[in-house]
C-alpha cells in the first residue's frame, strides 16, 4: 500500500496514509521498515508507478517521519514476546511477510 500512497496525487492509499498521521490516529514504524519503504519505491519496475525522484522519496518518507512514531526494534524483544506468548509466533510472522 505504501507505494500507492507514494504518488503525489489524491488517492485512497494516500488519504488513509496521512489520516493516520494525524490525531487520534498513530502511525507506528522503525527504522528498518522505513528503510524497506525507501528501498521497495527505489525498485526498477515502481519508479514509474510513483513517479517520485530519490528527492522526492526522501521527501515522502520525512513526511512519514514527522507524523509516526517511530520505535526502536531490538531482537531479544522479539524473542521474549514469542517465548511469553506463542500464540504471537503467527502474528510475527504474518507482519515480517507484510
Amino acid at each position: 500500500m505504501c507505494w500507492r500512497a507514494a504518488r503525489p496525487v489524491p488517492g485512497p492509499a494516500r488519504e488513509l496514509l496521512f489520516l493516520l498521521l494525524e490525531p487520534p490516529h498513530r502511525l507506528i514504524t522503525s527504522a528498518l521498515l522505513l528503510a524497506e519503504l525507501v528501498r521497495v519505491l527505489q525498485y526498477p519496475r515502481l519508479l514509474p508507478l510513483h513517479g517520485l525522484t530519490r528527492d522526492g522519496i526522501e521527501e515522502f518518507v520525512l513526511q512519514i517521519l514527522r507524523g509516526a512514531d517511530v520505535v526502536p526494534l531490538e531482537p531479544a524483544e522479539v524473542t521474549a514476546v514469542v517465548a511469553a506468548d506463542p500464540d504471537d509466533v503467527t502474528l510475527l510472522r504474518t507482519l515480517r511477510q507484510a
